[in-house]
């Protein structure tokens, strides 16, 4: 591991926001990279990207600076993608356990069904 990340490692494990925006800014390109190659989806492989910094930022308290953060970030990451798969596969298994009527319209709503309070009942 660069002795650079080892410094900025200990840095944000002390909190230190300037020290994890210069990790964030040395490592995106690549882990974003590494998570589209498995999602193969742009939005959400950022997305995913976003969420795993995130992860680190707020627990950064048990960073470990003398461990390879590439190593760290891609397991999180990895994580993130095995949820997102597991997301869309009992999304599609809901989806077509449950009848669409096709004689719903999806786009309005009507609350003809509730009974609002007058005046003089509040």
């Amino acid at each position: 591991m660069p002795q650079k990340d080892l410094i900025l490692l200990k840095k944000v494990k002390d909190s230190d926001k300037n020290a994890f925006k210069e990790l964030f800014f040395s490592y995106h390109d690549t882990l974003f990279r590494f998570v589209l190659y498995k999602i193969q989806d742009d939005d959400i492989a950022e997305d995913i990207t976003q969420e795993t910094f995130l992860r680190v930022w707020n627990t950064r308290h048990k960073l470990k600076p003398n461990k390879a953060f590439f190593s760290l970030i891609a397991k999180i990451s990895t994580n993130l993608c095995y949820d997102h798969f597991r997301h869309v596969e009992v999304r599609q298994r809901h989806e077509s356990l449950i009848p669409v009527d096709q004689n719903i319209n999806t786009n309005t709503v009507s609350y003809t069904h509730l009974t609002l309070p007058t005046n003089r009942e509040v």
